[in-house]
Formats: structure tokens, sequence, C-alpha cells
């Protein structure tokens, strides 16, 4: 049990008054019923925290409940890893009981609650205040060695440091992103936003600048990463502006270099962290239209690259945009740059993803040009890349299936592109169940998947047109329909 949580419930029970005897002892007699059966800390602490939302709600709250304040901060503190929880928890006591003289004892323990609370987040100057307002009456109740120790942590606090009672907040953080990341990779985003939200950090503390800006960039951008898996693309570019604004000195104008706080150069948080955020942000902004976003985001990126890896990345951004404006030419140049960029660095399957966007823009190409293209070509590079993601059993393959289809469906083999519509299909519906741990991620997974149901439909009507009646085709059939309202071309008698 946490330090105060035993002492608090004794003293709770010598001091308690008639004033709430019925509310008290109704949460007495289950927090006795909890403790009898073993319940875990957390269930503790979840008991009391609904109990005291529950009494704010009904308007009328006690305060002799101010100690069940106390108590949950300290759980809050030292079990739950939640310091900023603790502080606000221990805050709302102190105000329920602000004036009263006869809660003398429970403010000194909601003050020293949140002097340890204030210390985790490392607003040392504000915690030795606290404490030492509050020693003198906690002297009341505690024994000698107990104020001793409330004085030694004091102490360390006023020397900028934490003490052996305390959690450092930013530590806290770290793990708290770790988890972040395993929800990611398991494809929770509902939980990543959880998460990566409370890794935030106040910056009016006494840790180092630079940990916090680090920290927070960080936790902005696993925000942003998981609002863009949510189709939240909006959202998920104003997280990553704000995980930039961490490592700037003032906001990024979308234009030019950002003034990067501290160093840029190699290995610094900038380099860590500074080349993700803006490919994330061109990346989010593609999906809204705003291209000038990304080509800004794109051309600051440009000095941060390091590795083989983020030219690469650049690269295929680049040529994106150079596609998106018939430039093919030009767009293939950078193609075949970011390929031989690949195999220069053994990145095999980031070579066979060039070669399958190569032929993707080729096809295009002639498409523009009102030609045929090779269609056997595009289908030996396709399926070459999905073997290479069966091999290696790693995500995206759906993307791929999608993209052949789309591509596929201009030409003449209706079986083949019915084949990759309905395999994309399969995996959209696989990525739909691994974002399900939340009702909004399950929502935005179904809406992700409408367009590779619809081509699966177009793609299965136009095969079996093509079996009863060559020729047949649908030409048109707006998105915002659901397959209603298409128009159908017969071939002639």
């Amino acid at each position: 049990m946490p330090k105060f949580l035993a002492a608090l419930f004794t003293c709770l029970t010598l001091t308690m008054t008639a004033a709430a005897q019925t509310t008290l002892d109704e949460t007495m007699a289950e927090l006795e019923g909890l403790f009898e059966r073993g319940a875990s800390e957390e269930e503790i602490g979840n008991y009391l925290a609904e109990m005291l939302r529950m009494t704010k709600a009904s308007g009328v709250i006690d305060p002799d409940l101010s100690i069940f304040y106390a108590m949950l901060a300290d759980h809050l503190r030292l079990s739950a890893n939640n310091p900023a929880y603790a502080l606000q928890v221990a805050e709302d006591g102190l105000a329920l009981i602000a004036g009263n003289p006869a809660q003398l004892d429970f403010q000194a323990t909601l003050l020293a609650s949140r002097a340890y609370a204030l210390a985790d987040m490392g607003r040392f100057v504000d915690a030795h205040d606290a404490l030492m307002l509050a020693i003198p009456t906690l002297a009341l109740t505690f024994d000698e060695d107990a104020i001793a120790g409330y004085r030694a942590d004091a102490e360390k606090w006023a020397e900028g440091q934490l003490s052996a009672s305390n959690r450092s907040a930013l530590d806290i953080a770290r793990e708290t992103m770790d988890a972040a990341y395993a929800a990611k990779d398991a494809g929770n985003s509902g939980r990543v936003l959880v998460l990566a939200g409370s890794a935030l950090l106040p910056m009016d503390t006494s840790f180092p600048e630079g940990d916090l800006r680090a920290v927070n960039a960080e936790a902005e951008k696993l925000t942003a990463e998981a609002l863009f898996d949510l189709g939240r693309n909006r959202e998920s570019a104003n997280a990553y502006l704000r995980a930039l604004g961490y490592l700037t000195n003032s906001p990024w104008q979308l234009t030019g270099t950002p003034d990067w706080w501290g160093a840029a150069g190699p290995g610094s948080d900038v380099a860590r962290f500074g080349f993700d955020i803006l490919e994330g942000l061109a990346r989010a902004a593609t999906e809204f239209g705003r291209e000038d976003v990304e080509r800004a985001a794109l051309a600051a990126a440009l000095d941060l690259v390091e590795s083989p890896r983020q030219r690469y990345a650049l690269l295929q951004r680049q040529a994106r945009i150079l596609a998106a404006e018939e430039k093919v030419d030009e767009a293939l140049a950078l193609l075949e740059q970011a390929l031989v960029i690949a195999q220069d660095a053994d990145l095999e399957l980031d070579a066979q993803v060039t070669e399958f966007y190569i032929a993707m823009v080729t096809a295009y190409g002639h498409l523009i040009a009102g030609e045929a293209f090779d269609q056997a070509e595009f289908v030996r590079v396709t399926d070459r890349l999905l073997e290479t993601y069966e091999t290696l059993h790693v995500t995206g393959r759906d993307f791929v299936l999608y993209s052949a289809a789309r591509v596929l469906r201009h030409g003449t083999m209706p079986d083949k592109t019915l084949s990759y519509a309905r395999q994309a299909l399969i995996w959209r519906q696989t990525d739909l169940a691994r974002k399900a741990d939340t009702a909004f991620a399950a929502t935005q997974g179904r809406r992700a998947s409408r367009n590779t149901l619809e081509l699966f439909l177009r793609s299965a009507h136009n095969a079996a047109s093509a079996a009863e009646h060559p020729g047949q085709s649908i030409v048109y059939c707006p998105d915002d329909t659901a397959y209603h309202g298409c128009l159908i071309e017969m071939p002639p008698d």
C-alpha cells in the first residue's frame, strides 16, 4: 500500500465527524470490503476516483471527503505514475476545504500530497514551499522520523533535485511513450492517443528544457501518426505542427527553414524527430489537398536528411507530387534515383516498392497519352512485390493491391483486377479488425475501407460482364453514392 494510504485510512477512522456520517460510512464500508478481498491498488484508486466524480457531479460534496482526495492523489503518484493528475486531485481537495478550521489536519496532508506531485513534475521551488508549510501541522500526527523524512525531501527539492520519494515525470513520460509505441504496433490507435496525450509535460518546470522539448515533440509526433492512421488528416497535420513547435524557437510559417531550437546536426533531437515530423506533415497535408504545405515540409526536411532511407523517402514524396501534376518523365527520373539509393543501401523491400511505383507511373503516363501499357510487366512487378511482403510479413499489402487494381481496371485483365481488388478488401478488413480498440477507430477504419469495397464491386461487375458480354464496363460510378447511379457502357450488338 502507498506511503500515505494505510496511514490516512487509519486517521480517517479516528476523525470522522457526525456531519457526514452517511457518506463516510458508505465509503468506508466499500473500502473495507475492497481491502478484505485483497483488491489491487488500481481497483481501490478507480473506486475513489469514481466515487469523488459522482459525488462532485451531484452538486453536494462534504468537506470531510477531503481525505479521499489525499488518498487518491498518493495512489496516482505512487502506483498509477500520473503526477499531473495527482496534482489536480490534491488541489481539488484543498479547494474543497479552504478556510475550514476543522480540516487543518487533512489540509496538511493534501499540501504534502500536492508538494510531492509538484516535485515529480519538476516544480521544485513550489514543492519545497508547499511541504514546509505543511510540516508544522503534519508534526501533530506523524512521528519525528516521518517529519525528518519530509524535511530531508524538502531540502533535496531546494537544491533542485528529486528525492528518493519521487519519480521523475520525465521518466514516467518516456515509459508511457514506450507503451504508446507498443499500442501503435498492435494497431490500437485510440490507445496511442490516450498514452501520447498523457506523456505531454508542462514547460514551466525545473527539468532541462531540451529534455522537455524532446519528450513533448515525440509525444505530439505519436499523436499525429495515430490521427493519420484514423483518417483524421487535418488534426494529424496540426499535431505535427505542434510537435515541430517544440523543436523551434518560433512557429514555422510554412516557408523556408524552421528556426530550430538548439543544434540541428547529426544526433540532435532536431535530427532525430525533425525529419519524421516534416515528412509526416507532408503526407497528412496531401490527404486534404494542401500541396503548398506538402512542398514546404519536404523542402524543409531536405536539410535534415541523414540516411539513405530518408533521402529515398523524400524522392518518393517529390515524385508523387510530379506525377499528380502529370509530369511523368520528371517523376520517373526521381523514382530512378530513389531506386539506385535503395539498391546501394541494400534496402531490398524499398527497391521493390520503387520498382512498383515506376511501373505505376509508367502505366499512368501511357494512359494520359491514350496508349496501352504493358499489363503483363505491371503484373509481374506487382506480384513480385506481394511475394516479398508475404515473405517478410510486413504491412502495406492493402495499398499495393488497391493501387494495382486501380491501374489494371484501365486494361484488359478483368479477372486479375478482381483478384487484386478482392485481396485488397480482405487486407483492409483485417486492418479494420486491428483498429477496434475504440468505437471511433472502428468507424474510421470502416470509412477508410469504403473505396476499397467500391473498387471490388466495380471489378467484380467488370469481370462478370467480360465473361458474359465482352466489352462491357463501368465508365462512371460516383464514390459518394455507394455504387448507386453508375453508368455502364454496353458493347455494341
